[in-house]
């Protein structure tokens, strides 16, 4: 019987295709592509999966609604069948949301769940040792699925481990949980999940903005390493900065490539 690998987004599934592709047997893999790190949950798991509450007021977010009602119905089909399930996850929040989310909607059906769980400990020495002392994937805590090479994906194909009736419900629990609270923002620290808001967040925007203009895509960029979050919403929330005037910005903000911005002048100074 063929076996439903379950890979958290797009990029973690073009490794374990590679990782886990065998001569005349291609491997089932399934990506759930919504980024369950922001925006409304609430209503997610019902009728076609959908986001009902405002929250996402942002043309740059728009496709989380669709991601969402794809998953929704990826996830119905997984339901209706009998075949395996591996769920494939790392220590990061949305890997850590899509493992909770399907416990929660495969729980009626605990037999057919399993996972990889991969951390740091699983970067092998000579990967290491490429990656230079100075790699931030290297020694940090927060790593996806498509952190880790299809060689250690596929090494770690041995280590996959049956999902105890205990720890479904316990991770459906959590689930539950986590969409009454309905936070605008969900956060992997300490090695648990927490909700919270983008208040350190937008004031780590205010904190990289400088007196000069400089391209936007550097406080992008640091805002996804130091958040772990995707582009999107790095940009989202330089947007709602300079909507709110806690910074200058300048050109399309849709367009990495020319967006530039500074920090806010007094009026007597601006150009």
């Amino acid at each position: 019987m063929k076996t439903i690998h379950i890979a958290p987004n797009n990029s973690a599934a073009g490794c374990m295709v590679c990782a886990l592709d065998k001569p005349r047997r291609k491997p089932l893999v399934f990506t759930l592509w919504d980024d369950l790190t922001v925006g409304p949950l609430r209503d997610i798991d019902d009728t076609l999966g959908l986001r009902l509450d405002a929250a996402l007021d942002c043309e740059g977010l728009g496709h989380i609604y669709s991601a969402a009602r794809w998953d929704f119905e990826l996830i119905q089909l997984i339901s209706l069948t009998d075949v395996p399930i591996v769920i494939w996850h790392g220590p990061c929040v949305d890997d850590q949301l899509k493992l909770r989310r399907l416990s929660y909607r495969l729980r009626d059906t605990p037999q057919r769940l399993f996972e990889v769980s991969l951390s740091s400990d699983d970067i092998s020495l000579l990967n290491r040792h490429h990656m230079g002392t100075d790699d931030p994937i290297r020694t940090r805590d927060t790593l996806s699925v498509a952190d880790f090479s299809p060689e250690t994906l596929r090494t770690k194909l041995a280590s996959t481990t049956p999902i105890s009736v205990l720890r479904i419900d316990q991770l459906a629990l959590e689930w539950q949980k986590i969409k009454k609270a309905n936070a605008p923002w969900r956060r992997w620290r300490n090695n648990a999940l927490e909700n919270t808001d983008f208040a350190e967040l937008d004031a780590r925007v205010v904190e990289l903005a400088t007196a000069e203009w400089q391209l936007a895509r550097l406080v992008v960029g640091e805002l996804m390493g130091t958040f772990f979050i995707s582009d999107a919403t790095a940009l989202w929330r330089v947007s709602e900065a300079g909507a709110a005037g806690r910074i200058e910005l300048r050109g399309n903000i849709y367009d990495l490539g020319s967006l530039k911005l500074r920090t806010v002048r007094a009026p007597s100074s601006r150009q």
